[in-house]
């Protein structure tokens, strides 16, 4: 019983906090349009910020970013969440793909900030026959990498459908070490400024009633803290906790295990950092992120060095000019079950007139 009114009133209270969060009329969509946008939804973002909208305009979808999701204090040219746009798209498109849909777009945009970022509507074709479940079960690791070299054919699978938008790296090598020295150094650059350090503690939901009022942000879950530490999260720790100072130590002493541990690096790179190449990069990097798991790879993105100010020299001499997100890898002997919080379609997919500006 006590279960029962508990999930009563979390829906009341969610649904309420919809309410005051937004004052733009949800989209009219079909059951299957739902479905296809909960199912793009499950692509990854910084902060789990979930910052795609839809609108529908003139029988086609425009597809943009949400200023109230971004991180201008870490991403001041948004081209973290470009990529999160790309992510979503490539989801879409398989999603769409399975139910026998076609899906075809443009990318319009000159920047982040443009009212349609991406235009796309869909069209009749025969079903792909891909397994959907993919998409669900997509996670992203932090903890207990295998330091075992992944093998060439992993790498191989891993980069075949775009294998010029990556570069890999073993730890051990020259390249490697240099990447973790700037992941680090980057990291730790980031967390020594206020400001950003601020904007993560808003994105992080340490209790269940918080993270199912917002549907989004870092819960200790998704951060891989569990057991009796989880509880400790979820009942003591709040938005203070991550601006003190021993909070702040504990995540450079962590960002330094993580930095030497594993197989290897990847680095996405582009041509340029146009909205268009920013869309398909983050394409090819969804692709290579819903292949791992098959493989029992771990893969954890890390943009430090990407976002601060100083590293793109830095980047470009350990090998990898044009790099748009470094992403640890290495072997996992489990890969745990996904998590799964997500906003639900009715809450970006919105009404174009009633739009705010």
């Amino acid at each position: 019983m006590v279960k029962v009114l508990s999930a009563v009133l979390f829906s009341i209270l969610w649904a309420a906090s919809c309410a005051a969060q937004s004052s733009v009329a949800p989209l009219s969509l079909t059951a299957q349009e739902t479905e296809l946008l909960r199912l793009a939804a499950r692509a990854p973002s910084p902060y789990n910020s979930q910052p795609w909208q839809i609108r529908a305009e003139n029988g086609r979808w425009q597809l943009s970013l949400r200023p109230e999701a971004l991180s201008p204090q870490t991403d001041q040219d948004s081209s973290q969440y470009v990529l999160a746009a790309g992510a979503f798209l490539e989801n879409l498109r398989l999603a769409a793909g399975a139910a026998g849909l076609g899906l075809y777009y443009r990318v319009p945009a000159q920047s982040a900030s443009d009212k349609t970022l991406v235009e796309l509507y869909f069209d009749t074709a025969a079903p792909t026959g891909f397994d959907v479940s993919v998409l669900e079960d997509r996670r992203t690791l932090r903890e207990n990498f295998s330091g075992k070299p992944l093998s060439e054919d992993d790498v191989r699978y891993l980069t075949a459908h775009r294998p010029a938008a990556f570069a890999y790296f073993t730890a051990s090598s020259p390249q490697g070490l240099c990447l973790s020295s700037a992941a680090y150094s980057a990291y730790a650059a980031q967390l020594a400024r206020g400001a950003a350090q601020d904007e993560l503690s808003r994105w992080i939901r340490w209790s269940d009633k918080a993270a199912w009022l917002n549907r989004d942000g870092l819960t200790p879950d998704a951060l891989e803290i569990s057991g009796f530490g989880g509880w400790m999260a979820r009942s003591f720790f709040n938005q203070k906790t991550v601006l003190k100072k021993s909070f702040g130590e504990d995540m450079l002493n962590t960002a330094k295990e993580q930095t030497q541990q594993g197989a290897g690096w990847f680095a996405l790179v582009s041509a340029d950092s146009s909205p268009a190449a920013l869309i398909e990069a983050g394409r090819w990097l969804e692709l290579l992120l819903l292949k791992a798991r098959s493989r029992n790879v771990a893969l954890h993105p890390m943009s430090q060095a990407v976002e601060e100010a100083g590293f793109a020299q830095r980047l470009e001499e350990c090998g990898v000019p044009g790099a748009q997100l470094l992403l640890r890898a290495g072997y996992v002997s489990a890969y745990p079950e996904p998590v799964t919080l997500r906003r639900e379609p009715s809450q970006f997919a919105v009404q174009p007139q009633t739009e705010k500006h």
